[in-house]
């Protein structure tokens, strides 16, 4: 994660560019605007994320984010945060299969099976989540 100092007024993110950064707050505030559209979306505080959802739908940025104080954020880049993401999905995958080995019901199904069971369950969690 790379530390960056920020003005206040400065943009960190600009609405249509692409998302290379997921921003963590440490001091000051940020907020989240659509350009023209005159109100703020979202104000971010200290330990605040954003600049997530490009990152995860590999889309353009959706809003501008600016500093109305001075202060610091981190940067943790495309790759890195990509990896994380896929590292707790994993965790929590591998939790589900471990579970779903405790079911009765569930004790004649192999591995393979249990792995494809908590696949489709973990399908419709983030289905429903969304």
């Amino acid at each position: 994660m790379d530390e960056q100092q920020c003005e206040a007024g400065v943009d960190i993110i600009t609405q249509g560019s692409a998302g290379d950064h997921f921003y963590i707050v440490s001091s000051g505030t940020f907020e989240a605007y659509v350009h023209g559209a005159g109100t703020t979306l979202q104000t971010f505080g200290e330990s605040d994320g954003f600049g997530e959802l490009a990152l995860l739908y590999d889309s353009p940025r959706a809003c501008s984010v600016r500093a109305t104080t001075a202060g610091v954020i981190f940067a943790l880049g495309r790759w890195a945060f990509r990896q994380l993401v896929m590292q707790h999905n994993s965790g929590i995958k591998h939790g589900l299969e471990r579970h779903l080995a405790t079911v009765p019901m569930l004790k004649e199904l192999t591995h393979e099976q249990l792995a494809k069971l908590a696949d489709v369950i973990w399908v419709m969690l983030q289905t429903a989540s969304s």
